[in-house]
């Protein structure tokens, strides 16, 4: 079966980001001044097995999630070594949340590979 879509479906996530674009050592100063709290929350990460919210909270408002974000879609587009760079800040203070943060920061860098159809579609 075939469906034909007259219009294109919209990503909610759609616009570009509209603040200046951060340089890699301003997104490194970020992560580096939640560490406190970042450690201060290890030993409950742990134990949860769970990042707190918190945390994510904390990690999107420093924008540490649209990294690699394609900018028509509100990221920054940064070379994937500004992630890892970023992620090896934040685990100084706590591995587990280095890799959620890189874990869900990637995802928007691999569906920026995919076809501009299947971008609409996720």
């Amino acid at each position: 079966m075939t469906i034909v879509r007259e219009k294109p479906i919209v990503s909610p996530m759609a616009g570009t980001y509209s603040g200046a674009i951060p340089t890699e050592q301003e997104l490194i100063e970020r992560a580096r001044k939640l560490l406190p709290a970042i450690r201060e929350r290890a030993q409950r990460t742990h134990e949860q097995c769970k990042v707190p919210d918190e945390t994510i909270a904390e990690l999107k408002e420093a924008g540490l999630f649209r990294i690699v974000r394609p900018k028509r879609y509100g990221g920054f587009e940064m070379h994937p070594a500004v992630l890892y760079e970023v992620q090896m800040v934040l685990a100084q203070a706590c591995m587990s949340t280095a890799w959620v943060q890189g874990l869900l920061a990637v995802h928007d860098f691999q569906l920026g590979l995919f076809d501009d159809r299947a971008q609409v579609e996720v």
